[in-house]
C-alpha cells in the first residue's frame, strides 16, 4: 500500500487502523532548507496538461517535547520540473526532501517535516504559475508523557495486553506518522479510547481501551514519534 493510499484512507476514515503498511521505516535524505526543488519531471510530464497543485494531507499534524524526534510525511502532486517547496517560519519545522521506498505508481514529490518547537506554520508550493498550502500544526507536549505512552504501548496495563501485540513488527498495521499526520490528537485518542472510527466501530479487535489520562495522552504522544513508514 502506497503512503498516499493509506493518508487517504486516514483522511476519508478518521483514522489509519485499517491500514497495513509493506514498506520499511522511513529514511530520509539528511538535507536541511527551507526551500527545496523537487525532481525533475518527465517528458510525459511536461507535455501533460496543468493541474491544480495538491498537497496529501492538506493539514499535517506534529508534536514537540524538546526531547524526542517528531516527524510527518506529506506530498505534493502535480508539481512540475520547477517545483519548489518553502515553510513559512523554519523555527518551527524543517523540510527535507524524502521518497518511498515501494511507491508502486504514486507519482507525489515526499517530503518529512521534522517539528523544532510548538506553534503554527505553512508549506508551499509553487509549479508553472500555481501554488499550494498546507498548515502545520506543532502541539507542544511535556516530555513525561512519552515514557508513559511508551509504557502502556510496549507492555500493557494489568489484564489489558501491550499494543504491540497487534501494531508491532513491520507487518503490523500502521499508525505511525505515515497515516496518522492528517488527524488531530483528540481524534486519534478517540480511536484508541472507543474503538470507533468515524462512527464504525473496530470489530477485529476489542480496540476500546480504558486508559488513564496519562495513558491516553503518552499513547497520542508516542504514537506521534514514532518513525513514520514507508520511506
Amino acid at each position: 500500500m502506497s503512503v498516499r493510499v493509506a493518508w487517504t484512507l486516514a483522511l476519508c476514515m478518521g483514522s489509519s487502523v485499517a491500514c497495513k503498511a509493506a514498506e520499511e521505516p522511513a529514511v530520509a535524505d539528511e538535507v536541511d532548507a527551507s526551500t527545496l526543488p523537487a525532481d525533475s519531471a518527465s517528458a510525459d510530464d511536461a507535455e501533460a496538461p496543468l493541474r491544480a497543485l495538491s498537497w496529501l494531507p492538506a493539514k499535517v499534524f506534529t508534536g514537540s517535547d524538546g526531547v524526542h524526534t517528531f516527524r510527518a510525511p506529506l506530498a505534493v502532486y502535480d508539481g512540475r520540473d520547477d517545483l519548489a517547496v518553502s515553510v513559512a517560519d523554519p523555527s518551527v519545522v524543517e523540510i527535507v526532501k524524502a521518497s518511498l521506498t515501494n511507491p508502486q505508481g504514486d507519482t507525489g514529490a515526499y517530503y518529512l517535516l521534522t517539528a523544532k518547537a510548538a506553534g503554527q506554520t505553512t508549506v508551499t508550493a509553487t509549479s508553472r504559475g500555481r501554488t499550494a498550502s498546507a498548515t502545520v500544526s506543532v502541539v507542544a507536549y511535556d516530555s513525561s508523557r512519552y515514557a508513559a505512552g511508551a509504557a502502556r504501548y510496549t507492555a500493557g496495563a494489568g489484564t489489558d495486553p501491550p499494543c504491540t501485540n497487534c501494531h508491532g513488527g513491520p507487518t503490523g498495521v500502521d499508525h505511525s506518522p505515515a497515516t496518522l499526520s492528517g488527524i488531530d490528537d483528540q481524534s486519534v485518542a478517540t480511536i484508541v479510547t472507543t474503538g470507533i472510527v468515524n462512527g464504525t466501530p473496530i470489530t477485529a479487535v476489542n480496540h476500546a481501551w480504558a486508559l488513564s489520562d496519562v495513558e491516553r495522552d503518552g499513547i497520542v504522544t508516542y504514537l506521534r514519534a514514532l518513525p513514520p513508514k514507508g520511506f
